[in-house]
């Protein structure tokens, strides 16, 4: 897979892929999380613990990944922005590092919202299993 520190920050194309790709791996684990507890005749109250703490444990590990990514993209368009605002020379740089800065914090609320959908599915469907 490739890391966040192979991309270009100031380029949003290629931040895209790599959050999009992290995004499908997520959805993996999601769909591997619901395939899990197909049905109630194979259920193991042991099993769904550990299947439930390994999909925990990776969302955390692509939620690090994302949240990485979005750190330092932000940083380093922060970076430009803060030093060429003064030198008219730059104004097409410090724009696009602006433009491209925004529609960073704009991926990084939707993935919030990922984030939290994502939070609540593993503890219904945790819980859910733990119960039954």
């Amino acid at each position: 897979m490739a890391t966040d520190a192979s991309i270009d920050c100031t380029n949003l194309a290629d931040f895209q892929r790599l959050l999009n790709k992290y995004r499908g791996v997520e959805d993996r684990i999601m769909f591997q999380l619901n395939a899990s507890f197909s049905t109630r005749s194979f259920k193991d109250a042991k099993a769904t613990v550990q299947i439930c703490h390994g999909i925990e444990e990776k969302l955390e590990s692509v939620r690090k990944l994302r949240s990485d990514l979005f750190n330092r993209c932000i940083n380093e368009n922060y970076e430009i922005v803060q030093k060429f605002k003064d030198d008219d020379s730059k104004f097409q740089l410090v724009r696009n590092a602006n433009s491209t800065l925004r529609q960073i914090r704009n991926e990084q609320a939707v993935d919030e919202i990922i984030h939290s959908q994502a939070e609540r599915v593993v503890n219904d469907r945790c819980k859910k299993e733990a119960i039954l």
